[in-house]
């Protein structure tokens, strides 16, 4: 009960703090830079596609799982719309609910125009890049399913190649 409560506290921690510096950081190649040396995951989404709650789901079982590693870093990266008359649009505040009710335990970026991840090539939504510690991407996977057993196979294939790019 303690560990739930502080999780708890931290995650609305890291949105308030996110969300008060005067919204969500976007994503760009500053970012990218600033964990070279790390293995980067970054779990693309955007916060109206249904399959968005299953791979916050994912991306909370990676933080928990590698909670105690400084050699990796995820982000979950929403590419809404910042314009309201945009039909993807999401305001910082409907994000930040999106995360407070899925419990997404790790920073959120942006990337509002989805120039970032054109650049690096994510055709499907949602998806997870894979980015080596030289700062290369590895590898982009998406087909999330509603299927448990699906998802559990996902989890463990993603698994597989976070740990490969951590050992090299």
């Amino acid at each position: 009960m303690k560990k739930l409560v502080s999780a708890v506290i931290f995650i609305g921690f890291a949105c308030f703090v996110a969300f008060a510096q005067g919204g969500f950081k976007n994503l760009d190649d500053q970012v990218l830079e600033q964990n070279r040396g790390k293995v980067v995951v970054l779990a693309v989404s955007a916060t109206w596609l249904p399959l968005s709650k299953q791979q916050a789901l994912l991306l909370n079982r990676l933080a928990k799982k590698y909670a105690s590693r400084k050699d990796i870093a995820l982000y979950f990266v929403t590419v809404d719309s910042i314009d309201p008359k945009s039909k993807n649009f999401a305001s910082d505040e409907q994000i930040k609910e999106f995360s407070t009710e899925n419990k997404i335990s790790v920073p959120i970026l942006r990337d509002t125009d989805a120039s970032t991840v054109k650049r690096m090539k994510v055709s499907q939504l949602p998806s997870f890049v894979l980015i080596k510690k030289d700062g290369q991407i590895t590898e982009t996977l998406s087909g999330l399913s509603e299927d448990n057993s699906a998802l559990e196979v996902f989890f463990n294939q993603l698994v597989q190649k976070i740990d490969l790019m951590l050992t090299n």
